[in-house]
């Protein structure tokens, strides 16, 4: 018993060593985010709103898409545990190909679901300024498709600190180009400079910046990424496609498994849009200050899913579910600190974003039913990590499926305009979802370790490649 505790405080230590860095850059892709959204919403309600109204469609269009990239990290895991590293780098170069194949149907689909904003009640000026920063913010969407690539090679390597240092770095050039694009010469008037005739391009400014982030983002991962020499074997798409027909098939449910979580939300921050700009702002403000704190939830489910995928390569279960649990206790001690800070600081953080009192105000309470249910919220977050890195995906998708839209939602949708809540109903709602989607993968990696674990393998058998030069 004694040994099987010490296995597991060294799985704790192990597992948070990995996870410290790749959360600190989850949190550096947060930030950038939240500094879009701060600069502008000192601007006005509406900028704010139609931000991070259209940042929630991009990324709900790019979830599918970005699954597949982030099914990189079991198969390359798992091979590298196995001691087949060649394996690994095949699967980062499939990763990039299918990456910038996926991205000009990703891009269309952000693009139509901007059509949704006036059918669901959105108030035409915040459509107008939500569907401006939309095409704007279209071309990062190849850059942050290599990025997660990236990512995910890199994390499966265990070589994260270039992760960190490239997330904050660019935060730094994206504080400066935003501020620029957005306010012009009033960003150079507000640090003592004299005006430069640099227009103010409001939300097209923020989208302007976060696509020449993303590009420098995916540059400078990818740089690391390769720099031990991984695109230096096969390259094209017929001799990848066995590995590129796994990446789907793993990577296709991962990506509906983010989709049907970020789409819930990003239903329910449409349907705050009907309540008008003041509530909508503050919605999005405390789903912005939520989800940065999930950013550390990330990087432990993160670092999770390549302990057990590095113990499922070696053949190992037992290994697995320790390396599993240990990541999932870690997750949830982490969001409850994060709970009791959010509750204690509510009014402060919501501050940060808003000077319109009617925002905090309301975003205040928000915060407050949010902290309720992040401890919930880490234990779905790593538990989610744990079952991709054994490679069972698609459960967590299916789970993901009936919890939030045939429960979160439906009951949030109820408390909000049913009983007359309104947008503190839609947070209950989804909570509950939370709450649910928690437990079952949980029961799931705990069912899923209790055997043998077969590996991911290149799917070799009755595929035909598609013919290329």
């Amino acid at each position: 018993m004694s040994g099987e505790a010490g296995s597991l405080r060294r799985e704790l230590v192990d597992t948070a060593r990995l996870a410290l860095p790749i959360g600190a850059s989850q949190v550096g892709l947060m930030t950038m985010a939240l500094v879009d959204a701060a600069i502008v919403g000192r601007q006005s309600s509406t900028g704010l709103a139609a931000v991070s109204l259209g940042g929630s469609l991009v990324f709900a269009a790019v979830c599918p898409a970005m699954g597949i990239s982030m099914a990189v990290e079991p198969i390359a895991s798992q091979a590298r545990g196995a001691g087949e590293p060649e394996r690994a780098d095949d699967a980062l170069r499939a990763g990039v190909l299918a990456s910038l194949l996926l991205s000009a149907p990703t891009m269309l689909l952000a693009l139509l679901s901007t059509l949704l904003l006036e059918l669901v009640g959105v108030p035409d000026e915040v459509a107008r300024e939500t569907r401006w920063f939309v095409v704007w913010r279209l071309p990062g969407v190849v850059g942050w498709l290599l990025f997660m690539v990236a990512k995910a090679a890199l994390e499966a390597e265990g070589r994260v600190g270039p992760l960190l240092v490239s997330s904050w770095a660019t935060n730094v050039v994206n504080l400066l180009v935003c501020a620029l694009l957005v306010l012009g010469d009033g960003a150079l008037a507000w640090i003592g400079l004299p005006p430069a005739g640099l227009p103010a391009l409001g939300v097209a400014g923020a989208g302007l910046a976060t696509t020449l982030s993303s590009g420098l983002l995916a540059w400078l991962a990818l740089r690391a990424a390769l720099r031990g020499g991984a695109w230096g074997g096969r390259t094209r798409l017929r001799e990848l496609w066995p590995e590129v027909s796994t990446q789907l098939r793993v990577g296709l449910p991962i990506g509906l498994q983010l989709l049907t979580e970020v789409g819930a939300f990003s239903v329910a921050g449409l349907l705050a849009g009907r309540l008008g700009p003041t509530v909508t702002a503050a919605h999005q403000v405390a789903m912005g200050i939520a989800s940065f704190t999930f950013m550390g939830v990330l990087g432990i489910g993160g670092a999770t899913a390549v302990r057990v995928g590095r113990r499922v390569g070696e053949g190992t279960h037992a290994g697995a579910r320790r390396a599993g649990l240990a990541g999932i206790a870690l997750g949830a001690a982490y969001m409850a600190t994060c709970a009791g800070l959010v509750v204690v600081f509510a009014p402060r953080v919501a501050g940060l974003f808003s000077v319109d009192p009617e925002v905090i105000s309301t975003a205040a309470p928000l915060l407050t039913v949010a902290a309720a249910f992040q401890v919930f919220d880490g234990v779905q977050g790593v538990a989610g990590g744990a079952l991709r890195g054994a490679g069972d995906t698609r459960f967590a998708s299916w789970a993901n499926a009936a919890s939030h839209w045939s429960v979160g939602l439906p009951l949030a949708l109820v408390l909000a305009f049913g009983l007359g809540h309104g947008v503190l109903g839609l947070w209950w709602g989804l909570g509950v979802g939370l709450v649910i989607v928690a437990g079952t993968l949980l029961a799931r990696f705990l069912w899923l370790t209790a055997r043998p674990i077969a590996r991911l393998q290149p799917d070799v058998t009755n595929i035909t490649a598609p013919e290329t030069p």
